[in-house]
């Protein structure tokens, strides 16, 4: 089972449903890759995972990106992560 964390992503500037099918479509190019998030939202994270006892990196796996919302589900070590 993984620890299940939410981060906030904001992206700016949409106003129509186009526009956001296009982010969808640019979010989609991260899935299978490994990326690191953004310092403030990895270190409330890591402070999340350490109130666990356990260790986290700033280095995760991009697995799907949840379009209506505008997530990406990332696991790093056993955490899952929505940013």
């Amino acid at each position: 089972m993984h620890p299940h964390l939410s981060g906030s992503w904001l992206i700016a500037g949409l106003g129509s449903a186009e526009e956001e099918e296009s982010v969808d479509e640019k979010l989609k190019k991260y899935v299978g890759r490994i990326v690191r998030l953004k310092q403030d939202v990895f270190l409330q994270i890591k402070a999340l995972a350490r109130h666990h006892g356990a260790a986290l990196e700033n280095s995760f796996l991009v697995t799907e990106v949840k379009a209506g919302v505008r997530k990406l589900v990332c696991y790093g070590n056993s955490y899952r992560v929505e940013v």
